[in-house]
């Protein structure tokens, strides 16, 4: 085989694909050396008949150098072709060589070139007039133009491919084409050119142009063009070419793409690079004058002009057509001192336009309208473009080299020269950073399920996602690299069973969607952890994901989610929408932007427990749809910079928010709901920074009940806090809650419970202590509104108890809020006012006991355990039995004087003996972790009864008749009726005090 002393850009296959007659055609043979008919081309050309009926092919069978001008006219094709090819057998292509003429001048129809070295030092080296012309498999090189075409007529093409097109002249093109108005198929590609300029097309009419896959290599010692685009009406599509600047002569524009009057240009996959700051040369990537419509995307440039004045996107003239300028996926990136990203030059260029998931890295200025500049990022997205783009270095494989690498850098794989390397270190930031809504099908797995940024965005050579682990759909044995590929084959299949999609242990970069709504048909879809792992994470922090996983159902689907990890999303971990019952188990979501758990439309049923959400502006936020299902959030641990339950509804929906702990800047906020409400049994600590609620319920209009809850305010700022807060809630019922804020420091604004056009609200067994401090109006319970509805407010059993200058216990607005309300049975401790009515104080009890409230209720310290340590303890003391961490102790010294001080006709029943057959006040009042009544009432106490048994004075045990006493023994004192209970005469508690009964002799009981 002869060296190849050429095509430094042509792939050596080319060599051995030039194409061989086919064997219809007529075929004339040329060799310089002798054996063939001919011996010159131009012969064999005259040869040809002035009217073709078949394809001729003119076979050049040596590699022998052809000194001639060769020229094809005159000849009626008919249809047929004329090629003048190089035979596919040689191993090197055969020479022609002019230096006083064109190479090939081509004045007929239907010609095509194949497999030729062409030189000419003159002006051309292939001239072309006529149409349906082909270059192919080629090197041209020529003193000015490579190809120059003028086409004759309109209807015809140009085909240009696969040629090695390079000159020495300073102001030529390596292809050329000049319409004249004429409107032809011109297709320019895989060409490598290394001319003064690259590409121009001109003057085409509404003729379809494709520049595609072209090396351009332009030296910069005058004004220089890569590709020149000029009066191309039907568009233009430029894709995949690589357009390369050398060092730079000083004053000078160089311009990667320049499109002029080209409407609908499609500009896609190409990249641009002038790494050379010498001379400070003034840079353009792609300049668009009066260029509508375009659509710019994947495209990579880089440059470093020095200090040159210079952009990488330019827009002048009319950008609007119909729909204005699309910009996305490009990686712009900059070095110098004077450079722009995107340039309007006024402000009618931005007219429809849209930019956005674009990389914007180093500029001077990110973007000029009409002289305004914006330099930042954030400053150019405030001018309303790029909201979702990113100004970060993309971690290029290398710019600067003789042979530009613009591949992404990423451990879990690079494509280089054919094959993949996993030896990079660092990771492109700009990997699967591209519009979540775009294509990635022809990325390669793992993908990350979004298409990355550059000019490989979507094609087989994209870098992968640097996620790690798998997923399988169990039932069917699918597997997949993202848990957005198996979600989107379920979308796609018809689901014919319960569907559990397994994730094995690993993080995945991913934001996980379907790109179509899930159909379970009537089945459960389970998208879950593998059994017995612990570790799957997704994580969108590197590609600033928004959604870790985006789940959409149909009204008709079922779906659970349980055991994985959501962290540092910027909208939402998890997203559900619609489906009929949805189930969140056992998932940790974190730093995820605007809710950890987000739900809108799910029509039946949407429960959370188990789980752990913090570092979200809500925990869990629910957006009901439709009235008739239910919310159910329970036994999780919820963080967040505002709620952490938020519930905004209109509709009529059961919502159950029990067992939670709740530690953020507000609680629990459930709006609008026309259902069922129940919020029960959650601990609730909220620090005080601003304004804060514990609990916030707006617009309920069949009530709410809120229990057992545990509500704790922290110091941190002079500022308004609300235990809870009701608006417009008929019929609340608030019972066995506690509400502490025991820290003075800076003196905040306390509301215990504040309602607001609540009426008919029952406030009882309540626990409330605050220390607000000396200078803010405080309130521990506080009406304003309309308060009747029916009945108007019950209050009672509440323990509410101040420390504090400005202190009121009972605070109605004005005079109509008292109407109907009954308050009784309270213990009112420590208050500057005990109750206040139309700014008329009444400051002792007395005084309000005086105005018809609470008569009998007290003003006595409860004596709690404890309300100032970080865990609150409410329980009343009592040395008969107080509960403390699930058992009881009698190790107290004092007695809580609200044990037994309830209403003696309200239930006890559940308060453990000796109950004092009477209910206590406050948060444990007819509970089980009832303090226990050191009272003779109740149980078995000793009441007094002793007697002698020869040795020692013994007390008795009594049994009180409201606990229905066993024995039929009786004893009467002071208007109590006890029974004596009786036991076996071998119990140890026995005395030696014996009666006959029925069941045979028994002893009566000692006490204890």
């Amino acid at each position: 085989m002869k060296k190849m002393r050429f095509y430094g850009w042509i792939a050596a296959l080319a060599l051995f694909c030039l194409p061989r007659p086919a064997a219809a055609a007529v075929t004339l043979t040329v060799k310089a050396s002798g054996g063939a008919t001919y011996t010159t081309i131009q012969a064999a050309v005259n040869d040809v008949p002035g009217s073709l009926s078949d394809d001729y092919y003119i076979l050049v069978q040596d590699t022998w150098t052809y000194n001639e001008s060769v020229t094809v006219q005159g000849k009626a094709t008919n249809g047929y072709r004329i090629v003048i090819s190089s035979d596919g057998a040689l191993t090197d292509r055969p020479f022609v060589s002019t230096t006083t003429a064109n190479a090939f001048t081509i004045k007929n129809s239907s010609v095509t070139i194949n497999g030729f070295r062409v030189t000419n030092t003159g002006t051309y080296a292939v001239y072309v007039s006529s149409l349906d012309f082909s270059l192919t498999n080629s090197s041209v090189t020529a003193g000015t133009y490579g190809v120059y075409v003028v086409p004759s007529a309109s209807g015809g093409s140009v085909f240009v491919s696969s040629n090695a097109l390079s000159g020495a002249g300073t102001g030529g093109y390596g292809f050329y084409l000049n319409g004249g108005g004429t409107a032809n198929s011109v297709t320019v590609s895989s060409n490598a050119v290394s001319t003064a300029n690259g590409v121009y097309i001109a003057s085409n009419g509404n003729g379809a142009v494709v520049v595609s896959g072209n090396v351009i290599i332009t030296p910069v010692n005058a004004t220089r063009y890569g590709i020149n685009l000029n009066y191309l009406y039907n568009g233009a599509t430029v894709q995949y070419n690589d357009i390369r600047f050398t060092a730079a002569a000083a004053g000078y524009n160089f311009y990667g793409i320049y499109p002029t009057y080209v409407f609908r240009a499609a500009i896609h996959h190409n990249t641009i690079n002038a790494p050379v700051p010498t001379n400070n040369p003034l840079f353009k990537g792609i300049y668009l004058v009066s260029s509508p419509d375009s659509d710019i995307t994947f495209n990579d440039i880089s440059a470093n002009p020095g200090s040159g004045q210079s952009s990488w996107l330019y827009f002048s003239g009319t950008t609007v057509f119909s729909t204005g300028t699309y910009i996305a996926h490009n990686i712009l990136s900059a070095l110098g001192t004077n450079t722009t990203g995107l340039y309007f030059v006024d402000a009618s260029q931005t007219a429809g336009t849209v930019s956005n998931y674009n990389d914007l890295f180093g500029f001077k200025q990110t973007g000029v309208i009409a002289a305004v500049k914006y330099a930042a990022l954030s400053n150019w997205q405030g001018a309303g473009y790029d909201a979702q783009s990113v100004s970060l270095d993309p971690l290029w494989v290398s710019t600067t080299t003789a042979t530009p690498d613009f591949h992404l850098k990423s451990p879990a794989g690079r494509y280089s020269n054919g094959s993949w390397v996993t030896t990079d270190t660092s990771t492109s930031s700009v990997i699967d950073r591209g519009d979540p809504t775009w294509d990635y099908s022809l990325e390669p797995t793992p993908n990350g399920g979004r298409v990355n940024m550059g000019r490989y965005g979507n094609t087989p050579e994209a870098s992968k996602s640097p996620s790690s682990g798998s997923v399988a759909i169990l039932e069917t044995g699918e597997w997949y690299p993202t848990l957005s590929q198996a979600l989107t084959s379920l979308s796609t299949n018809t689901i014919t069973g319960d569907r559990t999609v397994e994730i094995s242990a690993g993080t995945y970069l991913e934001s996980a969607s379907p790109l179509q709504t899930i159909e379970t048909n009537s089945y459960t879809l389970t998208i879950r952890n593998a059994s017995g792992v612990n570790n799957v994470v997704f994580d969108g922090a590197l590609f600033a994901r928004t959604i870790g996983l985006d789940l959409k159902l149909t009204d008709t689907s079922t779906a659970v989610v349980s055991g994985i990890t959501f962290k540092n999303y910027t909208t939402y971990g998890i997203k559900v929408t619609n489906g009929s019952s949805v189930t969140i188990d056992s998932v940790t979501v974190s730093n995820s932007g605007t809710a950890c758990i987000y739900e809108a439309g799910v029509k039946n049923s949407f429960d959370v427990v188990r789980s752990s959400a913090a570092g979200c502006t809500y925990a869990v936020q629910a957006a009901p749809s439709v009235s008739g299902g239910s919310v159910f959030v329970s036994s999780n641990a919820l963080s967040s910079t505002n709620y952490g339950f938020y519930l905004n509804g209109s509709y009529a929906n059961s919502v159950t928010v029990s067992s939670n702990t709740i530690y953020n800047a507000n609680g629990v906020s459930i709006n609008n709901n026309q259902g069922n409400t129940v919020v029960s049994g959650n601990l609730i600590k909220v620090p005080v920074t601003t304004t804060r609620y514990g609990i916030y319920l707006q617009n309920l209009s069949n009530g709410a009940t809120v229990q057992y809850n545990d509500i704790r305010f922290t110091a941190g700022a002079a500022a308004s806090v609300f235990g809870m807060y009701l608006q417009s809630v008929y019929h609340p019922a608030i019972h066995h809650n506690t509400i502490n804020s025991p820290d003075p420091t800076y003196s905040i604004y306390f509301n215990g419970v504040y309602l607001v056009s609540s009426p008919d609200a029952d406030i009882m067994f309540n626990d409330v202590s605050a220390n607000p401090g000396n200078n803010y109006y405080s309130a521990w319970l506080t009406f304003s509104g309309a308060t009747v509805y029916s009945t108007g407010a019950y209050i009672a059993h509440n323990i509410l108890s101040a420390l504090g200058t400005n202190t009121t216990g009972l605070y109605f607005v004005d005079a109509s809020q008292t109407a109907g309300t009954v308050s009784n049975y309270n213990d009112l401790f420590g208050f500057k006012q005990t109750g206040v009515i139309a700014a008329v104080k009444y400051a002792a009890l007395s005084n309000w006991q005086g105005a018809g409230y609470d008569a009998q209720s007290v003003s006595l310290d409860p004596l709690w355990v404890s309300t100032t340590t970080a865990t609150p303890d409410f329980h009343l003391k009592s040395p008969a039995g107080r509960y403390s961490n699930g058992s009881w102790v009698t190790t107290d010294t004092s007695t809580s004087s609200v044990i037994d001080k309830g209403d003696p006709t309200q239930a006890y029943s559940r308060e453990p003996q000796p109950n004092g057959c009477r209910v206590n006040m406050g948060r444990y009042g007819n509970t089980a972790e009832a303090s226990k009544s050191t009272s003779t009432i109740g149980g078995i106490a000793a009441c007094g009864l002793k007697y002698y048994d020869g040795t020692q004075i013994v007390t008795l045990a009594c049994e009180s008749a409201c606990d229905a006493p066993t024995s039929k023994l009786r004893f009467f004192k002071e208007g109590v009726i006890y029974g004596l209970p009786l036991v076996d005469i071998a119990d140890p508690n026995a005395s030696t005090l014996r009666i006959n009964v029925p069941a045979g002799i028994k002893a009566i009981r000692k006490f204890p």
